[in-house]
């Protein structure tokens, strides 16, 4: 009974969070549920500030995935700004990779499993994002937070002002 309990409560989970620091780079505009689950789902495109294997400086674009119950609150507007640089403690999916162009758009089919429209973009790059950063055929590691999983570390020029309390329970740093 312990561990059907463990296995409901996405917090109750053993697995380690990992720091992640970077920027947001991409919004996607579409909210989902899971059925059977009181939590609600966003979606965004994460840029990891980290290193190559020759110890150049790059982006790591990822998905990370905001887990919400049903009374929580949508990330804010103000997330979704470029200037800012976050720290996510974040868990990472294993073998969830996600090809960027097939959460870039909304598809519609019919009963007969033909496309009925022209997909929807949904994928909304951020002011000030590089255009050339993400690219439709990238595979993205999969990452997934909850509500108190990300705090501020600098915007535009400032201090982080921390939204979340620190937490002793980190894990190790992002690696590609």
């Amino acid at each position: 009974m312990l561990l059907l309990i463990a296995a409901l409560v996405p917090n109750a989970s053993a697995e380690k969070k990992i720091r992640l620091k970077g920027r947001v780079l991409a919004a996607i505009d579409s909210m989902y549920s899971e059925s059977g689950t009181s939590y609600r789902y966003q979606q965004f495109v994460f840029g990891v500030e980290t290193k190559d294997h020759q110890g150049k400086e790059i982006i790591a674009p990822v998905l990370v995935t905001y887990s919400l119950p049903t009374a929580g609150d949508f990330l804010p507007k103000s997330f979704y700004d470029y200037s800012k640089r976050y720290e996510l403690r974040a868990i990472k999916k294993a073998n969830r990779d996600t090809l960027l162009g097939s959460i870039a758009f909304i598809r519609y089919f019919g009963p007969d499993n033909k496309e009925t429209e022209p997909p929807t973009l949904i994928l909304r790059l951020l002011d000030g994002v590089p255009k050339d950063i993400l690219k439709m055929d990238m595979e993205l590691p999969n990452y997934e937070i909850f509500s108190d999983d990300y705090k501020i570390i600098s915007a535009k020029g400032q201090g982080g002002d921390s939204r979340s309390a620190p937490n002793s329970e980190l894990g190790s740093e992002f690696h590609l």
